[in-house]
Formats: structure tokens, C-alpha cells, sequence
């Protein structure tokens, strides 16, 4: 069962979900004088991500979730 969930299939869009909402939340304690935090905190997580993406980059398909998400250079381009 747990041989199928592999995590590294989908783990660009968990760090993209996960940041965004880290993101969404900072943006609600910064005040308006302060809005750029989000600005650079955005950049930052879509600079992970790129790197997330480029570390799992293969070239032989990997399937994860049971075949619901697969990561091959299709997905990676």
C-alpha cells in the first residue's frame, strides 16, 4: 500500500501548495507599509519550487498516488 504513494511525484505542487498558503497567511498580519515581505516571500517559494522541480528532474516516468500523478519531462517541461 505504501510502496504506491510516492511522495516524490507529486512533491513540486505540495511545496507550491504549502507556500502558498504560508504566504497567504503571512499576508494577513503584514500591514499595507509592509507588503513587500509577501512580494519576497513569493519569489522565494517559487524559486524552491524550480529547484524541487529540477532536483526530481528524471527521465524515466515515476507514478505516485496509485498512478493519479505522474511526473515524467512532459510535466517537468
Amino acid at each position: 500500500m505504501f510502496a504506491q504513494l510516492n511522495y516524490w511525484a507529486a512533491l513540486p505542487e505540495i511545496v507550491i501548495l504549502a507556500s502558498a498558503s504560508l504566504i497567504l497567511l503571512v499576508d494577513l498580519f503584514v500591514s499595507d507599509e509592509r507588503r513587500y515581505i509577501t512580494y519576497w516571500l513569493t519569489q522565494l517559494a517559487l524559486l524552491v519550487a524550480t529547484c524541487v522541480t529540477l532536483t526530481t528532474l528524471r527521465l524515466d516516468a515515476i507514478r505516485g498516488y496509485n498512478g493519479l500523478v505522474i511526473d515524467d519531462m512532459l510535466a517537468d517541461f
